[in-house]
This record gives structure tokens, sequence and C-alpha cells, in this order.
């Protein structure tokens, strides 16, 4: 432990499982105070006593990102334990079971814009009045925010939405002192991507280079919210931060067949 969040009160949405939980885990490692919130309050209890029986502070939340209600108390609950707020992990998202332009359900699509983005939306809003100056926010995006998903194009509009939220959002925010930046991972091994699973975590200097454009780890991406978060990186506002291990950098290998 560095403790380079010693004392700072952080919010991490999203926070049971995945790249929530592995960012629990290494800012409380870092002497941080961390609100779990997350829809699943057993899991989110769970990776609280986690934290505690670790020496950290820690305590779980259920929230519904997609409701303002929720949002707005999720901050509250925070200040009110920890004294104020610094910095916020907005990390909770939602695939859906997939969209089509020939679906006549369109509920699923209304679900994922309404997590994703409103979510988001509510989030930035909430964070962004407690959040003491020299804070910062942290927001989950994905690879999906610059590429079309032509087998759920909700969940890409979103990612989408979430880009031109990002943005929008860093001019008011950096006039109370707060930066606001999104990371949009590629491939990563997490639950939503491959169900139930185990997570392990290894000090930083130990994270292995993932294969050109193969699966990273769910501390990978914690990694970058944690550097994203702290004052190493200050003088980066407003930006969306592809973490992909190559998929984006270049084009897929394509075998051209010569014409007749």
């Amino acid at each position: 432990m560095t403790g380079q969040f010693e004392g700072k009160s952080i919010i991490v949405t999203g926070g049971a499982s995945g790249i929530g939980k592995a960012a629990v885990h290494r800012f409380a490692n870092e002497g941080g105070k961390v609100c779990i919130a997350d829809m699943d309050i057993e899991r989110a209890e769970k990776v609280a006593q986690e934290i505690l029986a670790k020496g950290g502070t820690a305590f779980a939340t259920k929230v519904d990102v997609s409701s303002k209600e929720d949002n707005d108390r999720m901050v509250a609950e925070t200040v009110a334990r920890f004294g104020g707020l610094d910095i916020a992990f907005l990390n909770a998202g939602y695939y859906g079971p997939g969209t089509s332009f020939d679906d006549d359900d369109i509920s699923a699509f209304d679900r994922i814009i309404a997590i994703n983005l409103r979510g988001c939306f509510l989030g930035i809003r909430a964070a962004g009045k407690a959040i003491r100056p020299g804070g910062a926010i942290v927001v989950t995006g994905s690879t999906g925010g610059i590429l079309g998903l032509a087998n759920n194009p909700a969940y890409s509009a979103s990612k989408h939405g979430l880009i031109g939220l990002i943005r929008s959002a860093a001019e008011p925010l950096a006039e109370k002192g707060i930066r606001i930046n999104a990371i949009l991972p590629g491939g990563v091994n997490t639950p939503l991507n491959f169900g139930e699973m185990v997570d392990t975590y290894v000090p930083p200097d130990e994270l292995k280079m993932p294969a050109y454009r193969g699966y990273g780890e769910s501390q990978h991406i914690a990694e970058f919210a944690l550097y994203l978060a702290s004052p190493r990186a200050s003088f980066i506002n407003g930006g969306a931060h592809v973490i992909d291990g190559g998929l984006t950098a270049s084009f897929a290998a394509v075998r051209y067949e010569k014409a007749d």
C-alpha cells in the first residue's frame, strides 16, 4: 500500500463485481474509504466485508443508477459516513440481451439507455454537486462508444452518448475544480462477458501484458481508473481513453481474393 488515496472518500458504482470490484479493492489498498454501490446488495456487502477484513473502510448500498433518487441518496449517504466526497468511479453498466433494428419490443433498448446513459448523467450530476475541489469523476465507457455493434445498437448508442456527456461536463465541472474522464475498455474478463468469475488481484507491477487484441483483466482497467482519479492525471480532463490491448489499433487481418 502506497496510500495515494489515504483519507479520500470514494464511490464506485457497479462495485460488486468485475472492474468495479477490482477498483474497490485497489482504492481501499491505497487508503481510500469506499462506498460500494450496486444493484446486487448481497454481493456488494460481501465485497465490503472483504475490505473491512483487511483493515480498510467501506460500506455497501443498493443503487439503481437509472434512478435520480438512488443517485442522490448514494452521494448523501457517502458524505454523511465519510465527511465528504472526493472521487466517483461511475462504472455501472448493462449490456442487456442484445437488440436489433427489427425488434418489435423496444423495452431492452429503453433499459440499456436508462442504465448506461441516463445513469451516467444522473451520476455525474449527483457526484458533481458534492465532490470537493481537486476531486475527479471517472466513467466506464466502452470501445462500443467509438465503433458500431450490429448485434446491440442500443449499447453502442448509449456508450457513444456517454462520451458526449463526459465532454459536455468537463467545463462546468472544471469551474468547481473537478476533472472528468471516460475509460473505453476493449475485451475484459468480467462477469458481464463470462458469467461467474473468481477475481484475483496482484501488485500492479506484476500485471502481465495480454495477447494483442486479447482479453485484459478487470484490474488492468481498475489501475487506469485509479490513475485518472489521482493528482498524477491532473492535466487530463474531458477525455475518452481507449484501453483495449490493441483491439482498435488497426484493421483485423483480411484475406483478399483476386478477381478473375
